[in-house]
């Protein structure tokens, strides 16, 4: 696993609920402290943080799978620390080196919205700054094997200079080798996960259209696929409960 992924998508196409099973995962597969583990009962366990808004949390919704059925003691590990804005998630992540206790997993849900800038141009600098600092942690977050997932809500349809179009171009320059799009279909309850590679179109292309485009290649990994599909299997269960009960 890369040590930064950055998942877009549509609105509601369950992108937080990923990052959630990989942080509730991440927890899962750390062995946790005993009498015969070095440092003993004082040595912490490890946690996940997310940084995140209180409204997003509150109101979201989320796709569970069986992943709902939890072990209470890994899930009281998954920390939230609300935020609002981009200076108090910039002011945050210049502060983790000195965190007592380092995470394990770090979330940072639906980047983009702690812009709060008027104008695109002004929101996209700012959107880069914050990305910026990012990955100028990258060998700190190596360093302390913390995995790292940063999720954003982006049209992949919107027009050429508009702030979803911008914004994914933004993202590819700053982490083009760990770009991802979830694409979900409420009707057909389709939910999957593709690697995007931003490439140059044909010149031909290039008279009344950007002069790049984004293409969705198939990614293969097993534990996101596992997810994926835990996560599809919930919402049709949800949906034919729906069903008889209308």
């Amino acid at each position: 696993m890369e040590s930064v992924k950055v998942l877009l998508g549509g609105p509601e196409s369950y992108k937080t609920s990923l990052m959630l099973h990989l942080a509730y995962l991440s927890l899962e597969s750390n062995e946790k402290p005993s009498l015969l583990s070095p440092g003993g009962k004082d040595k912490p366990e490890p946690y996940a943080l997310i940084l995140t808004d209180r409204k997003k949390m509150e109101t979201g919704t989320f796709g569970f799978g069986r992943y709902s059925v939890v072990d209470i003691g890994n899930l009281k590990n998954i920390r939230l620390k609300y935020l609002t804005t981009a200076e108090e998630l910039i002011k945050y992540l210049l502060s983790m080196p000195a965190l007592r206790q380092i995470p394990n997993f770090l979330g940072i849900d639906d980047f983009g919205s702690f812009v709060r800038d008027e104008g695109i141009d002004k929101r996209i600098t700012r959107l880069g700054h914050m990305l910026s600092v990012v990955r100028s942690h990258i060998p700190y977050f190596h360093l302390n094997k913390i995995n790292v997932i940063l999720t954003d809500t982006v049209n992949m349809n919107a027009p050429p200079d508009s702030w979803d179009e911008k914004q994914t171009r933004v993202y590819s320059y700053y982490f083009r080798e760990s770009l991802y799009y979830i694409s979900f279909d409420r009707q057909t309850i389709s939910l999957e996960m593709k690697r995007l590679i931003l490439q140059k179109r044909a010149a031909e292309e290039n008279s009344r259209r950007s002069p790049y485009e984004f293409k969705a290649y198939e990614y293969s990994d097993k534990l996101t696929e596992e997810i994926l599909r835990s996560i599809k299997e919930s919402l049709k269960e949800m949906a034919k409960k729906d069903d008889e009960e209308g």
